[in-house]
C-alpha cells in the first residue's frame, strides 16, 4: 500500500519501501530519490497545515509559545492549567483552576478556583462552583450551595443561604405603592408573600361589634373588637417575604377593607 501520509509510515524502517507509491526500496533506481525526496516535503507540509486530516499525537510535552485556536472540540484528561480567555460551549467536568474570561454555555461541576467572567447569561448549572472574584454575569439555572455575597439582580430558587444587603433597592417601601386589594382577598383566607420581599398590609373591619384578628405564619399578632357601636378595627403589619398571612373578621353585615404596600 502507498505510504501517502505520515500516519502510514511505519516505525521499522525496513518497512518502508516507498512514499507517494515511489520505490525507495533497496536497490532503487537513484532517478527515484529526487521524486521520493519531493514526496516527503510534500507530506510533511500536508501534516504542518492539517490539509490531510492526518492524526498527531505528543507524547511529551506540547509547548506553544504563540496563540492556539482551535476550531473542532478539545478534550483534556489532565485538565487545563492555564487561563481560558475564549468560550465554553460544551460541558467542563474537571476542576478550572486558571480564570476564564468568556462564557460558559454548558454545565460544569468541577470547582472554578478562578475567576469567571459572563458577559452573557450562562444558560449552565455550576454545581459546585467556588470563584473567589465572584460571578459579574448572570446565573440562570438554581443555586444549590450558599450565597455569601449579595445578589443584586432577581432571583429563582435558592436552597441554601443567601446573604442580600439592605440597600435602597430592598427597603420596604422603595418602588412599592400601596394597593386596594379588597375585592380580592376574604376573611379567613391565608395568602402568601410571593413578591420576594417585604410588604406592608391594612386591613379595616367597619361593623356595629365584632372581632378582627390578623394572623402572620401561623402566629395571632394582632386582635381588636367591640360591641357598643359603630367602631372601625384597623390591624397592620409587616409581611416578610415568602410569609403567609390571614385576616378574620366575625360578625354580619359589615364591610372588609384589605390594603396592600407591594
Amino acid at each position: 500500500m502507498a505510504k501517502n501520509k505520515i500516519s502510514e509510515w511505519s516505525a521499522t524502517a525496513a518497512n518502508n519501501t516507498d512514499i507517494g507509491g515511489i520505490d525507495i526500496a533497496e536497490g532503487c533506481a537513484p532517478s527515484g530519490i529526487n521524486n521520493a525526496i519531493r514526496e516527503l516535503m510534500a507530506q510533511v507540509k500536508d501534516q504542518q497545515t492539517g490539509t490531510d486530516a492526518d492524526n498527531f499525537t505528543v507524547g511529551g510535552n506540547l509547548s506553544v509559545t504563540g496563540t492556539t485556536t482551535a476550531t473542532g472540540a478539545i478534550t483534556a484528561t489532565a485538565g487545563v492549567t492555564g487561563n481560558l480567555t475564549g468560550n465554553v460551549t460544551g460541558n467542563v467536568t474537571g476542576n478550572v483552576t486558571g480564570n476564564v474570561t468568556g462564557n460558559v454555555t454548558g454545565a460544569t461541576t468541577g470547582a472554578h478556583n478562578g475567576s469567571v467572567g459572563a458577559t452573557t447569561p450562562s444558560t449552565g448549572v455550576f454545581t459546585t462552583a467556588s470563584a473567589s472574584s465572584g460571578f459579574t454575569g448572570n446565573l440562570t439555572g438554581n443555586v444549590t450551595g450558599n450565597v455569601t455575597g449579595n445578589v443584586t439582580g432577581s432571583s429563582g430558587s435558592c436552597t441554601g443561604n443567601a446573604a442580600t444587603a439592605t440597600t435602597a433597592s430592598n427597603v420596604i417601601g422603595v418602588g412599592q405603592t400601596w394597593q386596594d386589594l379588597s375585592s380580592s382577598r376574604a376573611s379567613g383566607t391565608t395568602y402568601t408573600n410571593s413578591t420576594g420581599r417585604p410588604i406592608f398590609i391594612s386591613v379595616r373591619w367597619d361593623r356595629d361589634d365584632g372581632t378582627l384578628e390578623l394572623t402572620v405564619d401561623s402566629l395571632p399578632i394582632g386582635k381588636t373588637g367591640s360591641t357598643a357601636g359603630p367602631q372601625f378595627y384597623t390591624l397592620t403589619a409587616i409581611i416578610p417575604a415568602s410569609s403567609t398571612y390571614s385576616a378574620t373578621a366575625t360578625g354580619s353585615g359589615g364591610t372588609l377593607s384589605w390594603y396592600e404596600l407591594r
